[in-house]
């Protein structure tokens, strides 16, 4: 499945190598979780497709993958691994956080007495933890610093990663700090810093971060954001794109004043233009 534009997108790559011509091959990955495809266009009513199902993983690759992390042997792990499977049912990001979670609580910690891991199973057992890992990645954001959680929440709203240079251009334009805030989030791993980039660790953890907000403020973030990149679009033009990015997704609705009707159709025609050139 797809949406309509990114549907687009592969007839567009399609014609481009002559789907006509016996020599022409065309390789096409994708990836979606069940439910998720409501109102969505499949693939495979376009092109041929093979559905591979990636399902969680079982106690034994659990079990694998803790005594791999913790560098002990799958017997000497076997108790701790079972009861990370009961908490998460195998979900790996779920699995990869909450082993996170317990090394920050002092449930997982290392021996320098024993030279090894150890844990408490009983009391990891009895930890209290959501059922769904979207809820349990809220808690984590939860418990950042506040400003950590405000600056996770502003970068979620423009995708899955952003460049730091980026992120310098939008705390000119707000006003206010953005890098050193997201340092904790750095920390918690939630985000992944890569060269010049922070990258979301997992979309997941983007939603998360981006649902924190309730739909009204989510709109009027959007808004904010276009207005505060639009008189910098002069000095940078790639940033129109994003601009009108940012106010089409906050909608009709946020504008408020007749003046920023006019703003807002000039931008998206400018931005218009400058994609035809």
């Amino acid at each position: 499945w797809a949406d309509p534009a990114s549907i687009a997108a592969v007839n567009h790559l399609l014609l481009a190598v002559n789907p006509t011509s016996e020599d022409a091959h065309f390789f096409f990955l994708g990836c979606y979780r069940k439910g998720e495809t409501d109102g969505a266009v499949r693939c495979d009513d376009i092109i041929s497709s093979i559905d591979v199902e990636l399902d969680c993983m079982s106690e034994e690759t659990v079990n694998a993958m803790v005594s791999e992390t913790l560098c002990l042997s799958p017997r000497l792990t076997r108790a701790l691994s079972n009861a990370i499977y009961h908490k998460t049912k195998g979900n790996p990001l779920f699995a990869t956080r909450l082993m996170m979670s317990l090394c920050k609580d002092g449930l997982l910690r290392p021996s320098l007495r024993r030279r090894r891991w150890e844990w408490d199973t009983e009391k990891i057992l009895c930890q209290k933890l959501p059922d769904d890992v979207a809820e349990f990645l809220k808690h984590t954001i939860v418990a950042l610093p506040d400003d950590s959680k405000a600056a996770l929440s502003t970068l979620s709203c423009f995708g899955a990663s952003v460049s730091s240079s980026f992120v310098k251009t939008l705390e000119r334009a707000l006003g206010r700090t953005l890098l050193d805030s997201i340092d904790a989030a750095v920390a918690e791993g939630l985000l992944d810093k890569i060269d010049d980039h922070y990258r979301f660790s997992h979309d997941r953890i983007q939603e998360a971060a981006y649902n924190m907000m309730d739909v009204l403020d989510r709109c009027n973030y959007h808004f904010s954001y276009g207005m505060a990149l639009a008189p910098l679009v002069d000095e940078e033009d790639c940033l129109i794109f994003t601009a009108v990015m940012q106010l089409n997704l906050a909608g009709p609705e946020a504008v408020k004043e007749k003046r920023q009707h006019a703003i807002v159709a000039d931008l998206n025609l400018s931005a218009g233009k400058k994609a035809m050139e």
